[in-house]
């Protein structure tokens, strides 16, 4: 990725490959495909010679309808039973800022409500995540499910109040669209390179990656359920005309042979 969060990772590697190798072989590309218009500017200092394409990533609309009924996953985790339910699923990861959400999540104060967190980790960061959960006093507001596979995973979308991603950079965001295919509104960081196309549509709210301005963001969008209703009653016109994968393969089909014509 040609950000410069994503570039700034083992920068002095990455400078070097870039300075060698990359830039030759990106400025004989034909084009350069960006899925969204922030990611293409982002990389802009960068200068490249090809034209860049913005098109999105998309989903099988299919594999959400019909959905699932709503409550299997509750039943599967009484833990979670009918308490308001906030889902972060994606990988557990630093760059995915669980940290932060955790903390967010305890300056919220919602004391009837749960956070899931769903998806893989490696042990150590899920121990340290624990410890956090710990000393915050969330042992029995904090739920880490693991991954979720197949129809169980949108078992658990369909399920959440709000789902969340508080990543500190993700050039798109899949799991931000199917959680809206699922009809649930989303809550993300503003480098979540989608956020503008959310925030627009009204379908979830966008927040700088700080402790006081998620934790306050997730509180008004918990309290307020005619905020989440209005938000969730657009949420899956708004996959069907931007993200259904039939519409976005005509676009590439058009797009091709644009590029082989020219």
């Amino acid at each position: 990725m040609l950000d410069p969060w994503s570039l700034n990772q083992s920068r002095v590697k990455k400078r070097i490959y870039l300075t060698l190798r990359l830039r030759r072989d990106l400025n004989h590309a034909a084009a350069i495909h960006f899925t969204t218009a922030t990611e293409r500017d982002l990389a802009k200092p960068l200068r490249l010679r090809p034209p860049a394409i913005v098109a999105p990533n998309g989903v099988d609309l299919s594999e959400f309808d019909p959905p699932p009924e709503p409550g299997l996953f509750r039943r599967d985790y009484p833990d979670v039973g009918s308490r308001p339910m906030v889902l972060f699923l994606s990988r557990v990861h630093p760059k995915k800022g669980v940290d932060l959400l955790i903390r967010a999540f305890a300056r919220a104060d919602l004391s009837d409500a749960v956070l899931v967190i769903a998806g893989p980790g490696e042990q150590g960061y899920l121990d340290e995540l624990g410890d956090l959960v710990k000393r915050h006093h969330l042992n029995s507001r904090v739920l880490f499910v693991g991954m979720l596979h197949g129809r169980h995973r949108i078992e658990a979308l369909v399920d959440a109040d709000l789902f969340v991603l508080p990543s500190y950079q993700e050039n798109f965001g899949i799991a931000v669209v199917e959680a809206l295919a699922s009809g649930t509104p989303v809550l993300i960081s503003d480098q979540v390179n989608i956020h503008q196309e959310i925030v627009g549509a009204g379908v979830g709210g966008s927040v700088p990656l700080d402790v006081s301005a998620f934790g306050d963001a997730l509180g008004e969008w918990m309290r307020d359920a005619n905020l989440r209703q209005s938000a969730q009653a657009l949420t899956k016109p708004f996959v069907a005309e931007h993200y259904d994968w039939r519409g976005i393969a005509r676009q590439w089909e058009s797009i091709y042979r644009r590029y082989i014509n020219s």
